[in-house]
């Protein structure tokens, strides 16, 4: 005679369906309470991994806004630093503070003022912050 062999899964059917036919024969409306709360809890269950599937949905999306952020602000920090010159008036040199600026009307860039020391010379008089002396 050959021996047949049963998996455990086809071992634990038939036992949950001894189980069950033993409970029914002892106490049905324990069964139909069971049978209830094991449906509501598969519905419970379902309800969960939707939330899940939507958590998941939300942090990919947040995760890609922040990778954006991220690379727009390493854009920020690498963009191009404006090299502004340093002027000389008499024996004290200026650092040139701005790239452009308004004086007596009219709109002068930090080139402006390398090429015009009466310019530099009114502003340092005037105390302006367009010029700093360079220590």
């Amino acid at each position: 005679m050959a021996k047949t062999e049963t998996t455990p899964a086809a071992t634990d059917n038939s036992v949950a369906a001894a189980i069950q036919a033993k409970l029914q024969e002892v106490a049905p409306d324990l069964v139909e309470q069971f049978m209830s709360m094991v449906a509501d809890h598969a519905t419970q269950l379902e309800t969960l991994e939707a939330q899940i599937s939507l958590l998941k949905e939300n942090l990919a999306s947040s995760e890609a806004l922040l990778k954006d952020l991220e690379a727009k602000l390493e854009e920020k920090h690498t963009a191009k630093v404006i090299e502004l010159p340093t002027v000389k008036v008499g024996k004290v040199t200026y650092q040139v503070m701005y790239p452009k600026i308004s004086h007596e009307g009219e709109i002068l860039t930090a080139e402006d003022l390398v090429s015009n020391p009466d310019v530099c010379e009114a502003l340092v008089k005037m105390e302006s912050g367009a010029l700093v002396p360079v220590q």
